[in-house]
Formats: C-alpha cells, sequence, structure tokens
C-alpha cells in the first residue's frame, strides 16, 4: 500500500537521498553567510579582538568577493561537466569527489583562526576555498540533475525543493541564535561553529546517501550505473567504446499493433544482445505485496523456482516493457509510461552505465527540444537574483531585524512554492510557465520603488518578497522539471544531458543577475 505517495521503501529513500543533495548543493554558501558578523571580522578571529585590519576594505566587502568567485567559479565549470571528457566519470564519483571538496571549504574556513595564520595568508585562503567550493557545487548540483531528471519527477522537484530548505534552515537558525546569544566576540566564534558544523554534517550524510543508492532497488530502475554489473570502482572511468555504440539503439521485435514482445521461454528473442538479462534478485510490484522475490533469468535462461514467478527484467532503457502474463508465460508489451506516470526509454544499450550512455547522447538535438524551459529557468532565477538579497535589504540595511525577517520571508515563500509543485493537480502548461517568467520582471521596478521609499514602509516589501518567492519556488521547479519531461527525449541519456544543460541554464541565470546586482546597489551603498 502507498504511503504518502511512495509505494516502497526504497523509494521514499531515493526521494530523501534528493532532498538533501538539494540542501547540500547550496549549505557551503548559506553558512558563509550565515555568519556575516565572523567573515566581517575575520581578521579578529585569526588575531586577537584587538587586532586592526590591514586591509580593511577587504574585509568590508568580504561577503561580496567570496560569493562572486563562488559564483564564476561554478559558471565556468558547470557547462563543461557535459564535456566527453567528464562524462567518462560516473555519476557518484564526481558527487562524491564534490562532497569531499566542499566539506574541505568548510573545514579550512574554520580552522584557520586556531591554526596562527597571517592576515594576508587568511586573504588568500579564503579567495582558494571560495574557488574550489565554487568548483565543487558546480559538477555537485549538474551531477545532481543528471542523475534525478531520469528518475520520477517528484524526485527532481525534491532536490529543489532541498535547496530551498537549506535557507530556510538557516533563517530559523539565525533567528534563534539573535533571540538567545548576544553578538559579542567568543558568541559570534560560537554560533559560527554551530552552523558550520551542521552544514558538516549535512555534507557528510549526503555523501553516505548517494552512496547506498547502489543498493537501492528502486534507484536501479532509472539509474544505469547502479545497475551496473561492474563495481563502484571500475564505474569510475569509462570512455565509451565503439563496440557499445552498437548497443545504444538495440533492435526490438514489434507484433502488428506496434507492441514488442519478449518470451520468458527465450529471453535472447527480445532485443539483438547477449546481456538482455542478468541474473539477480527485485522485489516487484506484486511479488512485493506477497514478499515473494523475483528470480530473473540471465540470457542462458534458468530454471523456474516454486516459489516466485519467472519474470525477467529489462535492462536500463528497455524498461519500455511492461511484464503481461499470457498463459504460462509472461511476455513484455511496449508502453509509453511507466508505473509512476512518467515516461521511459528504449534507446539505451544493455549492461551499459550512466556514463557511456551521456557519451552517445548528442547535446544540441536535445538543446532544440528543450529550449523553452532551459530559457524559463535561465529567466526565473535572473530575475529574482536581480533584487535578492541586496534589493531587498537596501529597503532599511540598518535595521537588523528587518534584514533577518525579509530574509525568512523570502526563504520560506520560496520553500512553500517549491513544495506546492509537487502536486501535479498545479502544473500549469509550458506556455504558462514561459509568460509568467516573463511577466516576473515586474518585480524589478516594484522592489526599486520600495528601496527608494517611493513606495513607502516596510509592509509592501514584505508582500512583493513573498510573491517573489512564491513564483520562484513554483515556476522555477516546475521549468526544472519539465525540461527532462520534454517529447522527444527518448533515452535517459538524453533526459540527463537535458537535466544537466538546464542546470547551467539556472546558474547562469543566477550570475547574470547577481552581478548586475552589485551595480545595482551602488546607488544605495
Amino acid at each position: 500500500m502507498a504511503v504518502l505517495g511512495f509505494h516502497h521503501i526504497s523509494e521514499f529513500a531515493l526521494f530523501l537521498t534528493s532532498l538533501l543533495v538539494g540542501v547540500t548543493m547550496v549549505m557551503g554558501v548559506n553558512a558563509v553567510n550565515s555568519a556575516p558578523n565572523f567573515m566581517l571580522k575575520y581578521y579578529t578571529y585569526i588575531g586577537n579582538p584587538d587586532t586592526t585590519s590591514k586591509m580593511p576594505k577587504f574585509w568590508t566587502n568580504i561577503l561580496n568577493y567570496y560569493t562572486i568567485v563562488t559564483i564564476v567559479a561554478q559558471s565556468i565549470h558547470e557547462p563543461t561537466n557535459v564535456s566527453t571528457f567528464l562524462c567518462r566519470f560516473s555519476l557518484l564519483f564526481r558527487l562524491e569527489m564534490s562532497c569531499l571538496i566542499m566539506m574541505v571549504e568548510i573545514l579550512v574556513i574554520l580552522l584557520m583562526p586556531f591554526c596562527g595564520t597571517s592576515e594576508m595568508a587568511a586573504i588568500a585562503g579564503l579567495m582558494i576555498v571560495a574557488y574550489l567550493g565554487g568548483f565543487a557545487r558546480a559538477y555537485f548540483e549538474n551531477t545532481g540533475y543528471a542523475l534525478f531528471s531520469p528518475c520520477p519527477s517528484k524526485m527532481m522537484s525534491a532536490m529543489l525543493i532541498g535547496s530551498a530548505l537549506s535557507g530556510a534552515i538557516v533563517s530559523v537558525m539565525q533567528i534563534v541564535l539573535k533571540v538567545n546569544m548576544p553578538d559579542t566576540h567568543d558568541s559570534i566564534l560560537t554560533q559560527t561553529i554551530l552552523y558550520f558544523s551542521l552544514t558538516l554534517g549535512i555534507i557528510f550524510t549526503a555523501g553516505v546517501l548517494l552512496f547506498l543508492l547502489l543498493f537501492n532497488p528502486f534507484a536501479k530502475q532509472f539509474v544505469a550505473e547502479l545497475c551496473s554489473r561492474d563495481s563502484f570502482w571500475h564505474n569510475i572511468y569509462r570512455p565509451l567504446r565503439q563496440s557499445d555504440t552498437n548497443n545504444l539503439y538495440p533492435q526490438k521485435n514489434t507484433s502488428e499493433e506496434g507492441e514488442a514482445h519478449a518470451d520468458v521461454s527465450n529471453p535472447n528473442d527480445a532485443v539483438n544482445s547477449a546481456d538482455l538479462f542478468e541474473t539477480q534478485n527485485i522485489l516487484c510490484e506484486e511479488g512485493g505485496a506477497s514478499g515473494n522475490r523475483v528470480a530473473v533469468p540471465n540470457s542462458h535462461g534458468s530454471e523456474h523456482d516454486a516459489s516466485s514467478k519467472m519474470v525477467p527484467t529489462p535492462p536500463m532503457g528497455l524498461r519500455l516493457f511492461k511484464p503481461v502474463e499470457d498463459g504460462n508465460s509472461i511476455n513484455y508489451v511496449a508502453s509509453k509510461k511507466d508505473a509512476y506516470g512518467d515516461t521511459i526509454s528504449v534507446k539505451e544499450g544493455a549492461g551499459m552505465s550512466t556514463s557511456e550512455l551521456l557519451q552517445g547522447v548528442k547535446i544540441w538535438p536535445v538543446i532544440k527540444k528543450t529550449y523553452p524551459m532551459m530559457l524559463s529557468s535561465c529567466l526565473v532565477f535572473c530575475v529574482t537574483y536581480l533584487i535578492y538579497p541586496g534589493i531587498l535589504i537596501a529597503v532599511a540595511p540598518d535595521d537588523d531585524w528587518y534584514t533577518t525577517l525579509i530574509m525568512t520571508c523570502y526563504n520560506f515563500s520560496d520553500l512553500i512554492g517549491r513544495v506546492m509543485s509537487m502536486w501535479k493537480r498545479l502544473w500549469p502548461s509550458r506556455r504558462f510557465v514561459l509568460f509568467v517568467t516573463i511577466v516576473r520582471t515586474i518585480f524589478v521596478p516594484l522592489q526599486f520603488m520600495c528601496a527608494l521609499h517611493i513606495i513607502p514602509g516596510k509592509a509592501t516589501s514584505y508582500v512583493f518578497t513573498a510573491f517573489l518567492g512564491l513564483t520562484n519556488g513554483f515556476f522555477g521547479t516546475l521549468a526544472m522539471v519539465y525540461t527532462p519531461l520534454s517529447s522527444g527525449l527518448e533515452s535517459n541519456g538524453e533526459k540527463a544531458i537535458a537535466g544537466q544543460i538546464s542546470g547551467a541554464c539556472l546558474l547562469f541565470g543566477c550570475s547574470i543577475g547577481s552581478l548586475l546586482q552589485l551595480i545595482e546597489v551602488i546607488p544605495f551603498t
């Protein structure tokens, strides 16, 4: 029986993993920005509270410098994640290495004050880890889109919800600590340790959950490298061989009605491949209800087990076939949708890893099929980052409670919008999503008028901010979810590439908006 929309524990585990991946991909930046007093007075923590800085202007703008370096690094490296060379590395390897680098980033910032570092060395160290953090987040975020794009749409939504949840967690912590702890030198250090320790714990947990996907039967239905016959270590680097390209488009037998059939009695007839069925134990929908295991035959066949049905499980990309009983045998018949309502692939080779599938995808045809939603992803976040956070804070920059509450307002409204995107009854058409992303540009002049006090009072700013966050969360998530679901994407490799390119468009929008915002805030500084 389905509980909260989940049919199996393994499905919930995949959802939880995607949620934590979303939290992790922005947690490092949020941790740095959540401790502004620590960063602005960092030179006092590497020396003593009475130390005078040799470069006061640098420390005044440290958060801007850190953010710019990180965004530039992400903008440079994220598009390279779809290059042939990087596609040769497995998704899990890229994600785990990114987690490791992001943990190093946080540890360096936290430990330098305790290592007797000089001010100049601290400046150099901060800029180096800012770049490394951006480098790691670029590959972590983009690879996450590749991992979850072929999965049911709720997994991509969960990843994007996670990024908003990270901001909400930080906002709650800021309010709690602001109420209960004074702004003294030692208290600020204690708060920073709490922020950074939480961040390290979340990143580490995400890395563990990602590795456990290797043992997740639900995830194996959608991600090729998870059900590979080869080990994790062997799949780390998998260049596409010429012999493998012949398996990318396996032939299938079709009946007069256009439905493909593959009889259990002769599994070699299903496709022209010797690796059609791998011997493994899985728990199918029907077998799961009764607790029976399902024995899956390999290419040589196997004997029937009296305690289980013989159900051949197609390899990645051949999940287009559904098992249908016909007398004493079980055939596979073609179907456009899987049990979760998501289109599934046919043009993928048996026994190939995700890295090999990605190398066989041509990027330009994917872009032509998905560019409206990619444009929406870019525009939604560009408009948001033209305003957030500088113009929002400019309304009352000297009011500490206003700056805290306006960020909380945005973070929670953004989170609510992303959670709403999980309800498919609210999904509008793709054209409407693109239309709203264009209309959202009206928020820019409205927030400017609030910052210039042409529109008086703070209440109006709160209202505009709530709608800004709500539309950013809902339509930004839908643009990302719709991209790998676009018609014409026939393989999981194409869906993964579509998710990666859409992620790069999202980051490009954030980068353009953030850089232009640096010019916008000049009149207010």
